[in-house]
């Protein structure tokens, strides 16, 4: 064809059976422009294919008469036409034979619809392109041999980007893909968590009652040693259940924590003595402990806990026997790993803490619920599903991560990873014994039964006990009776005024009066806050007798010290 000036737009034909598909991708194409030319069948494209030169050809597949296989087929096989080419865009046939079958009737791309708008103009922009440097080839083809290579050059270089834009979109919608199912799965265990909280705290509240009647009737039935026996069955199952709502706790990040220096060697050495009282001796116990730093902040009963489940975990997928392997190594995890981390990690120095086993490994499925609370693949009775669930929640309240990775009869290898702590601080031992004491109580709880139990105990310990159900009554007995009051153990959720604004209140009543926070769980920064607004120390339920009096005797040293303190201050400033 021999050309005397260049095309001023560029012509694109768009063909579909459905005026409104026709509509909507004019609509996508306006303002680029482009002279859009419509068909409504594949008989027209044909013949304004032969009347007029096309950049491009959007062809829908799915048209009565003539689909759109056969229209490409038609003008691939016409020397006026094959060189156009055609992008067949539809919104069904989308299996890879419809693709391939596209691909074999001459098209350069099968693009499914819902199309993304800023995908479909780059398409178009890149064969507009094409179709331009064609025609200036064609206008400037005489003794232009240089700037047909320069031309073909161009051609080959876009050809590239549209390879590479193709690559970099797959990437990206891969990457948005995987960021979604991190994004969901996030928010079912936060759901999940949330639920287990309000459990472990309901139950806890039974669980202080249970505890603290057993404790007090063992002081009358001493004599009885069958009593005696049954009651410590009782113990027993309040103290198992206590681990259990632990458990809970521990996965829903709602249980107090107490954050010590731990080191992880000396509690991988702890965990392997335990293990060694309960596995089968078919199963052999290995380290391999490389760390130099193996000092982390965190609670040391609930890592303990975590790698004591990994470990049982282990035991559990070796019924025939096997190795148990726990390994630490120092690692430094980068700004781009944690970036890509479904946890809530920051870039630095960590302990990487691998707890590997030979078992039977797990499947693909498996993986990807094992951290779920109350799913295992036990027979019933032989578990309760939490194990995992709690290690997941331990790891992500230490600020650290946790990687699985299993093939079934090969094997799977737990990785936790933690930030490494070069901070010592000293665990403090608190002691069992009874402490007695004086003054008056006020406690505070909408359960009925906790607040008998609670009772009986203050008072069989020397103090006067004052109740109430809720803040409400709570300020008005405090109003009434608070020249005898020398404390308030408030519970967090109650009804018509919670704990946090009964707080308040009594702090603007008189803010040297000790209150101890009791609940059974609490939030992250929660206790923190209470303390701000004047709390003297935080009681997790469920709790034996011991830890109450000694919470009760130090609340109200606190205060009897502070208010002689404050005398003597008085006295030494009315000297002369």
């Amino acid at each position: 064809m021999n050309l005397t000036a260049l095309p001023k737009t560029t012509p694109i034909l768009i063909v579909d059976d459905r005026p409104e598909n026709l509509l909507s991708l004019e609509g996508l194409l306006a303002d680029q422009g482009y002279e859009l030319v419509k068909a409504s069948s594949g008989n027209e494209a044909l013949r304004l294919s032969l009347k007029q030169d096309f950049a491009l050809v959007l062809l829908d597949v799915q048209m009565p008469d003539m689909d759109g296989f056969e229209t490409a087929e038609l003008m691939r096989a016409n020397p006026k036409t094959k060189h156009i080419p055609i992008i067949f865009v539809t919104a069904g046939m989308k299996d890879f034979h419809f693709q391939f079958k596209g691909y074999d009737s001459g098209a350069v791309d099968y693009l499914a619809k819902p199309i993304e708008p800023l995908f479909l103009q780059s398409k178009v922009r890149i064969f507009a392109e094409l179709y331009r440097q064609r025609r200036e080839i064609e206008l400037h083809n005489n003794n232009l041999e240089d700037l047909v290579i320069q031309r073909t050059e161009e051609l080959r270089q876009s050809a590239e980007d549209l390879k590479a834009s193709n690559q970099q979109l797959q990437l990206e919608i891969a990457e948005q893909k995987r960021m979604e199912d991190q994004i969901r799965q996030t928010q079912k265990m936060d759901v999940i968590g949330q639920l287990a909280g309000g459990i472990a705290h309901d139950f806890n509240n039974m669980l202080t009652a249970i505890m603290g009647s057993a404790e007090l009737m063992a002081r009358h039935i001493k004599d009885n040693s069958a009593a005696m026996t049954l009651l410590d069955n009782i113990q027993k199952a309040a103290s198992r259940s206590s681990e259990l709502t632990g458990q809970l706790l521990a996965f829903s990040r709602k249980g107090q924590k107490n954050v010590v220096h731990v080191r992880i060697d000396s509690t991988i050495h702890e965990v392997i003595s335990l293990l060694e009282r309960t596995i089968d001796k078919k199963i052999t116990l290995e380290t391999r402990l490389i760390a130099k730093n193996a000092c982390v902040t965190g609670d040391p009963t609930l890592l303990q806990n975590a790698l004591l489940n990994l470990g049982i975990n282990a035991r559990d997928a070796m019924p025939e026997g096997g190795i148990i392997t726990f390994t630490t190594a120092n690692v430094v995890l980068d700004s781009s790993y944690c970036e890509a981390s479904s946890f809530d990690i920051t870039p630095g120095q960590y302990i990487e803490i691998s707890v590997s086993d030979n078992g039977s490994g797990m499947t693909k499925e498996v993986i990807q619920h094992v951290f779920e609370p109350f799913f295992t693949t036990k027979e019933v009775g032989k578990g309760t599903g939490l194990g995992l669930a709690v290690v997941y929640g331990t790891i992500t309240d230490h600020h650290g991560c946790i990687t699985i990775y299993s093939e079934p009869g090969i094997g799977t290898v737990f990785k936790i990873y933690l930030p490494v702590s070069h901070e010592k601080k000293i665990e403090v031992v608190t002691a069992e014994e009874l402490i007695h004491g004086s003054g008056g109580v006020l406690l505070v709880d909408d359960e009925e039964i906790v607040r008998a139990v609670g009772e009986a105990i203050l008072e069989d310990s020397g103090y006067r006990v004052y109740l109430a159900e809720d803040g409400e009554h709570a300020l008005e007995v405090y109003a009434r009776e608070k020249n005898s009051i020398s404390l308030v153990i408030l519970d967090m959720l109650m009804p018509r005024m919670g704990g946090k604004e009964t707080l308040a209140r009594l702090m603007e009543i008189n803010p040297d009066i000790p209150v101890l926070i009791s609940s059974g769980f609490h939030q992250e920064g929660t206790i923190d806050e209470l303390e701000k607004l004047g709390a003297k120390g935080f009681l997790q339920k469920p709790y034996h007798s011991h830890v109450l009096c000694k919470a009760v005797a130090d609340a109200i040293g606190y205060a009897t010290g502070n208010h002689q303190r404050s005398q003597e201050s008085q006295r030494t400033s009315k000297k002369p």
